[in-house]
């Protein structure tokens, strides 16, 4: 159970990795934007005023709170017959 639950992880990092390297490359050669998006450049190729990058960072930190709470919880329940936890 342990190995397949490490798969899904790498499956999981992959894609995200895959996703990000394809939407840099994207930017930097269909968009003819260089550097522009690793450095915070325009929030969006077409409007600059867009919400864009503001949704990107929302979902972004949407994501890493539900997996800080997921884990944390997975965490307590891991070491939910110590005693001392029991106390909290």
């Amino acid at each position: 159970m342990g190995v397949r639950r490490i798969y899904i992880s790498l499956a999981y990092a992959t894609f995200g990795t895959l996703v990000g390297l394809s939407a840099f490359l994207v930017w930097n050669i269909a968009y003819k934007q260089p550097w522009t998006a690793a450095m915070g450049g325009l929030s969006a190729p077409t409007d600059p005023r867009s919400l864009y990058l503001s949704s990107v960072w929302s979902f972004l930190t949407f994501k890493w709170s539900f997996l800080l709470a997921l884990y944390s919880y997975r965490y307590r329940q891991e070491f939910a017959d110590i005693s001392i936890l029991s106390d909290f």
